[in-house]
Parts: structure tokens; C-alpha cells; sequence
């Protein structure tokens, strides 16, 4: 397997997890709030991320070939 592919993996499913621990407080928050704020853009940043790293997978790109070379 390439090491890309495992990083990229490894990534996802940290990824997943902090989303859907920060979706799960939205049921604890008020909004209008500070913590509400942060919580939607911190969301925002995290689906963006799980986009990247989805699109990264499904595309099979491969950023640490020359990593993977020189071991």
C-alpha cells in the first residue's frame, strides 16, 4: 500500500471523528453565542478538509512518492 494512501486514510478518520464530536455540541450550544461561532467555522474548516482529503483518495494522488522512493 502506498504511503500516501495510508496518511490520507490515517487523516480521514481522525477528521471524521473531530466533525462529528463538533456536530454533536451544536446540541449543547446556544446560538448567537461565542462558542456557536467557533463551532460553525471550526465545522466549515473540517468539512473542507474532509473534502480534500476524500477528493485526494478517490484520485489516488500520490504527494509522498519521493518519500516512499528514498526508504
Amino acid at each position: 500500500m502506498k504511503l500516501s494512501k495510508t496518511v490520507f486514510r490515517f487523516m480521514l478518520v481522525i477528521m471524521s471523528f473531530l466533525t462529528l464530536l463538533t456536530a454533536a455540541l451544536f446540541l449543547f450550544q446556544e446560538p448567537g453565542t461565542d462558542g456557536y461561532v467557533i463551532s460553525v467555522v471550526s465545522l466549515v474548516i473540517q468539512i473542507g478538509f474532509l473534502l480534500v482529503v476524500g477528493i485526494a483518495l478517490y484520485r489516488d494522488w500520490d504527494p509522498f512518492a519521493a518519500v516512499e522512493d528514498s526508504l
